[in-house]
């Protein structure tokens, strides 16, 4: 067991719900929104040139016309039309996000490995190109450097939605680890974190004092109150909490699903990959098998022991439904939930 306290106002996650019958088309609805010229013109205050309007507005356009023929295909051809659709989709917001179209007129992906076995299927970061700059959106610095290399396994890994199959059906250890909130009071967080590999809790310790200006506030001890207490006295709140939601920011996840909003997610790997940047990865690399290696995606769907026939039905859903929220939350800086009840 451990524990981690963090200097926060209100919960880790700071949603802002909207009630709706059907959350994967109301996240279009708030998209298709920005596609009128003369809403983005109002909202977008950086660039007034026409040439980047109408590009932006198409884009979201032709991004909403792939998802929905997305939904009509199957997992033959869906994928490619899906990828398309975030393509498109972060082409239009990271235009926006960056006042340009510069260095997004290629994927920021390409094959490296073709393996017939999905998990081992290779990408590697292009100098220029969408992947790399939806990244840099996310504050990653690791995205500079453009000899990275995935494995589609290494996005699967880091997916909030797939850390149980991972563990339970493919055997493999996810890279992400559920946090409990156990405690949220006078402006301060509990995070509970249940794990009994010592190993692994040193690695959080290691990486809580890294990566964040909160040092040595991991607590071994689960009964201890001893950062709490620092917290409560220390004098200046504003940098505490700046530092908190740093943290947040700089370590944590959450899903956009209906689910546990006492539970986040802690990313220990060394190379922390978005979830937005996870689900392109994982699109960009179902579509290029689809359209380069139809034996690939046909091997694997007309196998009825293939367990990636399963994985690549949800990657599709959990991509459709997903994806477009975290666009829609990136391009205005909130963090919209979309659910049928709170």
């Amino acid at each position: 067991m451990g524990k981690l306290v963090l200097p926060l106002t209100g919960s880790p996650q700071n949603h802002e719900y909207h009630l709706c019958d059907n959350p994967e088309e109301a996240v279009w609805r708030e998209l298709l929104i920005f596609a009128e010229p003369f809403v983005l013109k109002k909202y977008w205050n950086g660039s007034k040139n026409e040439e980047l309007i109408t590009f932006v507005c198409t884009s979201i356009r032709q991004a909403y016309e792939y998802y929905r023929a997305s939904k009509q295909l199957g997992e033959n051809t869906a994928p490619l039309f899906l990828y398309y659709s975030c393509h498109n989709l972060t082409k239009a917001v990271l235009t926006v996000k960056n006042d340009s179209m510069e260095d997004l007129n290629h994927h920021g992906l390409t094959t490296t490995d073709r393996a017939a076995d999905l998990f081992k299927y290779r990408v590697k970061q292009c100098a220029q190109g969408v992947f790399g700059k939806l990244t840099q959106a996310f504050g990653m610095t690791w995205a500079l450097d453009d000899n990275q290399e995935f494995l589609f396994s290494d996005f699967i890994k880091n997916t909030i939605e797939f850390v149980d199959p991972i563990g339970n059906i493919f055997e493999q250890e996810p890279t992400i680890i559920p946090i409990g909130i156990t405690r949220n009071t006078e402006g301060l967080v509990t995070l509970s974190i249940s794990i009994v590999d010592s190993q692994k809790r040193q690695q959080i310790r290691r990486l809580v004092n890294e990566k964040t200006d909160l040092k040595n506030h991991f607590d071994e001890n689960s009964g201890s109150d001893e950062s709490y207490d620092y917290f409560k006295q220390y004098a200046d709140k504003a940098t505490l909490q700046k530092d908190g939601c740093e943290t947040v920011r700089k370590m944590f996840s959450f899903s956009y699903l209906p689910c546990n909003e006492k539970i986040i997610y802690l990313d220990v790997s060394e190379r922390r990959l978005p979830q937005a940047c996870c689900y392109y990865g994982m699109v960009y690399i179902l579509g290029m098998i689809v359209r380069y290696s139809p034996q690939i995606i046909g091997g694997i769907l007309t196998n009825p022991n293939s367990e990636y026939r399963w994985l690549i039905e949800q990657v599709c859903l959990n991509t459709r439904r997903l994806y477009p929220n975290y666009m829609l939350n990136l391009m205005t800086g909130k963090s919209y939930k979309f659910v049928t009840s709170v």
